[in-house]
């Protein structure tokens, strides 16, 4: 029978070197040795050798730790041990990390007056111990966890900082370093964009309010022209009406009226004697014009009376031949022979039949 079955490993397995397992007994003829590892055959590999009660791996991982067994037998009887085996390693490189408040466009860790904080993490076992460096220069009054912090940073904060791990038991060492930006002014991706924006919705603003200036000074000069021109038709003193367009081939249609030129209300009442009268052929209805009792409506106030001008010698400036002023059918009676010989349809009459004293006005017909 197999009695007094044991299993030894190596006292302390490191990653990288060998690691050595052995399974002994005490009595028992033709013993038979098998391997396993977590409940699973362990079968030999190029980098695990199998050779009867012993097992050597090389070099070892991390990954070799575990609960070995190993089962001695006999055709009379077996028994089996099993021993753990820890396999040491690390520290790995460590990975750093900088906790920012937010991410600064261009650059920025920190800015000017916050606390800067650094976390250092290395895969090891047992776990690693840190240390730190500021610019090549030791560190002290940081925790060997891994966490670093400074409060109150200013810009000659920043630079290097240096994270080094290290085993106790492997005696392996890993550094890692950071360089350190402080700023003072920090604005993450939302913030540029929200800048961005408003600088743009700032300028349309400012692009519309200069087009609606423009529009409303063009409306009010517009309107401006307006009042203007329509105070100048309503004060004008010398309004005259729109005269027809002139006859063509220098001849008269009888059949339109003679259009006098405007006179001042008064002058009937002044000269009640001096009248015009047309007759339109077509018509037959006669118009009554005050021919010589017009007042010049372009008043002289600087001579302090109004200048009148004298009789039968108005004359318009502006006049239109329609107008019934110096026109050949209405010059004096002295050329009656010649205007009739012109205008044979025209009849000049010089009120001789109302007698010497008679007040008629001479008609035109």
């Amino acid at each position: 029978a197999v009695v007094g079955v044991s299993l030894s490993v190596t006292a302390v397995a490191m990653e990288g070197k060998n690691v050595s397992l052995n399974c002994t007994w005490t009595a028992g003829t033709n013993v038979a040795v098998q391997w396993s590892k977590d409940g699973v055959t362990l079968s030999a590999t190029s980098r695990i050798t199998i050779s009867g009660g012993s097992v050597v791996i090389s070099p070892s991982v991390r990954g070799d730790t575990g609960d070995y067994t190993c089962t001695a037998s006999n055709p009379v009887s077996a028994q089996t041990a099993t021993k753990p085996l820890t396999v040491y390693y690390g520290p790995d490189t460590p990975a750093m990390s900088i906790t920012r408040p937010k991410q600064c466009v261009g650059g920025g860790d920190v800015l000017v007056g916050q606390t800067l904080r650094i976390s250092c993490t290395s895969v090891s076992l047992p776990s690693a111990v840190f240390s730190w460096r500021e610019n090549g220069q030791p560190v002290s009054g940081q925790p060997d966890s891994g966490a670093f912090s400074l409060q109150t940073v200013s810009k000659s904060d920043a630079g290097w900082y240096t994270c080094t791990a290290s085993n106790s038991i492997t005696g392996g060492t890993s550094t890692q370093s950071a360089n350190v930006s402080v700023v003072d002014v920090c604005f993450d991706g939302g913030e540029v964009a929200g800048i961005v924006i408003g600088s743009f919705l700032g300028l349309l603003i400012i692009v519309l309010l200069i087009v609606l200036l423009i529009c409303l000074v063009q409306r009010r000069k517009a309107l401006q022209r307006r009042t203007d021109a329509a105070f100048v038709r309503k004060t004008d003193p010398n309004q005259r009406p729109v005269p027809p367009d002139p006859p063509t081939n220098n001849g008269r249609d009888l059949n339109q009226a003679l259009q006098p030129p405007l006179y001042n209300a008064n002058a009937q009442t002044r000269r009640p004697d001096h009248l015009i009268t047309t007759q339109r052929e077509s018509h037959g209805n006669p118009q009554t014009l005050a021919l010589n009792g017009l007042q010049n409506s372009d008043t002289n106030q600087r001579n302090g009376h109004a200048n009148r001008l004298p009789h039968n010698a108005v004359r318009n400036i502006n006049s239109h031949p329609d107008n019934g002023i110096d026109n050949p059918a209405f010059t004096h009676s002295e050329d009656q022979n010649a205007t009739q010989q012109l205008h044979p349809n025209i009849l000049i009459q010089t009120g001789g039949g109302g007698g010497q004293g008679s007040n008629r006005a001479p008609a035109v017909q």
